[in-house]
């Protein structure tokens, strides 16, 4: 479909095909987009598409003891605490999460049993630099922050509270999360059936004891291996090749109007 142009005199100089040429550059943005699509499909853990990743940027980890690279922007996580009341012996529900949203616990109604004259308990969540405990199993590497829960009946102060109905756990990582590793002791680990929550960053477990819990992941995903850094410079390059291509469409197009346009 053509297009007229009106000289500043105001006749008709010529007819432009204005609508076919801005097809043709649409054809070629939509192109390149599917090209790098495919291009780069499996060079990633993410589900969606290179080119959009949402509309924010991740909210970034919160060291305890962060390494150096993160050290001057690093803001330190802080504990949390709840109370769990108990209403004819049961305990009532309870959810707590760290401010900064990386460890969270949930407990249905009845998961403790009363003690005594004790009239709560006291739930509460400690980050705890995982350096500072006993290491982690063969094969694997600590994934950010370790956290301590600890539960204790109140007024007393016993803790050592055993979990009638096991609740839920959920933690999210700096890396990519494998496995989610229980210590009773903070020396001795062992690994806990997982669940996915989505992300790759974001994992969860049964929470069936006070004590420490800390996400597992492969050592390569703490130190990206070389053929991941290859993979990223071919995306650039895949990219800058396809930008190249479109500035070149563009410049075809706008000499193939100047000739046809009359002086």
């Amino acid at each position: 479909m053509a297009a007229a142009v009106r000289h500043p005199s105001g006749g008709v100089v010529a007819d432009r095909p204005v609508t076919a040429a801005r097809w043709k550059v649409g054809a070629a943005v939509g192109g390149a987009y599917v090209a790098i699509a495919l291009a780069t499909f499996g060079l990633s853990s993410h589900r969606m598409l290179p080119l959009f990743e949402g509309f924010a940027p991740p909210v970034p980890y919160r060291w305890v003891h962060p390494p150096p690279q993160f050290a001057a922007s690093n803001v330190a996580p802080v504990a949390t605490s709840a109370p769990i009341a108990f209403n004819g012996g049961r305990s009532l529900p309870l959810f707590i999460e760290t401010p900064d949203i990386q460890c969270a616990v949930t407990l249905s109604q009845g998961a403790l049993v009363a003690h005594d004259a004790d009239r709560s308990v006291q739930a509460e969540i400690t980050p705890v630099d995982p350096a500072t405990l006993g290491p982690v199993p063969s094969g694997l590497a600590a994934d950010g922050n370790a956290y301590r829960i600890t539960l204790t009946y109140e007024p007393s102060g016993t803790q050592g509270i055993s979990v009638a109905l096991p609740g839920d756990l959920f933690m999210t990582t700096p890396h990519r999360a494998r496995v989610v590793l229980f210590s009773a002791d903070g020396r001795s680990w062992s690994r806990l059936p997982v669940q996915s929550l989505g992300a790759p960053t974001s994992i969860g477990a049964a929470f069936g004891r006070p004590g420490w819990y800390l996400v597992g992941t492969l050592p390569s995903s703490l130190h990206p291996s070389a053929a991941n850094r290859s993979s990223t410079i071919i995306i650039a390059v895949i990219v800058a090749l396809a930008t190249a291509g479109l500035g070149t469409l563009a410049a075809l197009v706008r000499r193939r109007h100047r000739r046809r346009s009359p002086p």
